[in-house]
Parts: C-alpha cells; sequence; structure tokens
C-alpha cells in the first residue's frame, strides 16, 4: 500500500538547485533510503516531505491512513541542563503522549538507566539515541530520520542501526537520508541514489546495489566464439568490442559454464577473466 507519493517536486536556493524534478514512491514498511554524498539534496527532500521547506514545484501526499510521523531532521534540540526525562516529557506534552511511555522509548535506546542524567553529560553516541528516543514518543507509524548515524563511532552507528533495524522489524515504514553506501546496504529494502538534487537509480535495494559478474574471454576464433555464444541464448548479455567478448553471468551461470561451452566447440580460450563490480564501485560510479 502507498504510504508517500513524491511528484516532480524542485526547490532551488538561488544558482544552487538543491532538488531536480524528484519523484518516487514508498509503500508500506519499506526501509527507503535516500543515498548521496553531502551536497546531493537529501536534506532538503526530506525537510519538504514533512513540511518544513517549501518547493517551488511538485507536490507530495502522504497517506490518508497515517495518524503519525516521527522525524529527527538535523540537529535536534533539547535542554542541556534537563535531564533525560525532562526533555522527554516536553516532547510528551508536545505530542500529548502519556509519561508513562518514556521509559519505554529510553530501555528502546538503551538510555533507561541515565534517565535522570543531565543532558550535557551524554556522549555524542548518547545524544543520537535520546533524539531517537524522542521521535519513537507516541509510537509513530512512520519514521523519517536525517543521517542518523552522523558523526558516531562504529559501536554507536551498530547501536542506531539496531533500533531502526527493530522499529522495521514491527511494520513500520522508515524513510532516511545517509551518505554511508555500508549503513544504507544493511538497514533499507529500497534505496534512492541522488546527486546535485536528482534521482540517478532507485528501486530495491537488491536490484541496484547487487554485486555484477561478469566476463572477458577472447580466443583466436573470436568472431565465431561470438556468434556461438550470442546464438546459444545461455547467457544474459554477450557484447564484443574489439578483440575482447564480455559475457554477463547472471545469477545461476558458472565460469566453468562458459570454459566448456568454448570446448565443446572446439575453440581454445586465450584470455579468461572475471570481474566483481562491488557495491562501493557501483556507487561511486554512479555519483561521479
Amino acid at each position: 500500500m502507498k504510504i508517500l507519493k513524491i511528484e516532480g517536486i524542485s526547490k532551488r536556493y538561488g544558482v544552487n538547485q538543491a532538488v531536480k524534478d524528484l519523484s518516487l514512491t514508498i509503500n508500506r514498511g519499506d526501509v527507503y533510503g535516500f543515498l548521496g554524498p553531502n551536497g546531493s539534496g537529501k536534506t532538503t527532500t526530506l525537510g519538504i516531505i514533512l513540511g518544513v521547506i517549501r518547493p517551488d514545484s511538485g507536490f507530495y501526499e502522504w497517506s490518508e491512513e497515517i495518524n503519525s510521523i516521527g522525524a529527527l531532521l538535523e540537529t535536534p534540540n533539547f535542554y542541556p541542563y534537563l535531564s533525560l526525562q525532562k526533555n522527554l516529557e516536553i516532547t510528551a506534552l508536545i505530542k500529548q503522549v502519556d509519561f508513562s511511555e518514556i521509559d519505554s522509548v529510553l530501555d528502546k535506546v538503551g538510555l533507561l538507566n541515565r534517565r535522570f542524567s543531565k543532558y550535557y553529560s551524554l556522549s555524542l553516541g548518547m545524544k543520537q539515541r535520546l533524539a531517537l528516543a524522542n521521535v519513537l514518543l507516541g509510537n509513530p507509524q512512520v519514521l523519517v530520520l536525517d543521517e542518523p548515524t552522523n558523526g558516531l563511532d562504529p559501536q554507536g552507528i551498530a547501536d542506531v542501526r539496531q533500533i531502526i533495524n527493530d522499529e522495521a522489524k514491527l511494520g513500520k515504514t522508515i524513510i532516511l537520508a545517509s551518505h554511508l553506501l555500508s549503513e544504507v546496504e544493511k538497514t533499507c529494502t529500497h534505496v534512492a541514489v541522488l546527486k546535485k538534487g536528482e534521482i540517478l537509480r532507485n528501486g530495491a535495494i537488491s536490484e541496484l546495489l547487487k554485486v555484477k559478474r561478469s566476463l572477458i574471454v577472447s580466443s583466436d576464433e573470436n568472431e565465431r566464439l561470438f556468434e556461438l555464444l550470442v546464438r546459444s541464448g545461455l547467457f544474459k548479455k554477450v557484447d564484443k568490442k574489439e578483440d575482447t567478448i564480455y559475457i554477463d553471468l547472471g545469477e545461476n551461470m558458472s565460469t566453468k559454464e562458459v570454459n566448456e561451452f568454448a570446448f565443446k566447440h572446439n575453440i581454445v580460450l586465450t584470455r579468461f577473466e572475471m570481474l566483481e563490480k562491488s557495491l562501493e564501485t557501483e556507487f561511486l560510479n554512479m555519483v561521479k
């Protein structure tokens, strides 16, 4: 079921085009990541769908069934000399949520034993976890998180990732922005790769960012080999450039089968080289 539809939104700040004609649909239960380097338009996009930033053109539409959205946009503001408990009580009053939920969200983010500590005494990782507790108050159906692991050490990143995964298991829809490919891969079901405010690619992360396997082969009978490979229909894709043949193996084909295919037709391969495009390489190629 559709939770959010974005249609052709654009936003410019002076000469800087922050978002350009961005369109996509997010469904219930998706963990949707906006992935891109700094300045790619991630935060502006989240600000628009949260109603904080007005787009120059286009529109967005939330499902009428959504009762609440929990949001973490840029740096959260807390009162430094108030305890975690008191800070969350203020949020609870604003959200009209019972104070009894505070212990539950603090426990979720691992801060229950620090509930009477002053905010200023927290480490950066603890402050980020408190921000997530703040978002979780009221048990919102949708979470919108802007760089939730920004500035954290590896343990802090792992803690925040676990919280996001736990909320996703409850069937919540989560929309997050990140410049970390590894974190998007570990948490998201879908991704939109942004560059200078435009979507380069989007869809299920398993399809967009999976490792691609290709084989490079050559022989003394390249023309004949190429024709045989194409006509066989065994391979996902076969291309030829000059004296080199490129074979896309797909998911079910092994390199051994290519060698056996050539041998069966009395062709000796003079080049046999495997290429695997990593997730990182794929992403870096997209945002160059």
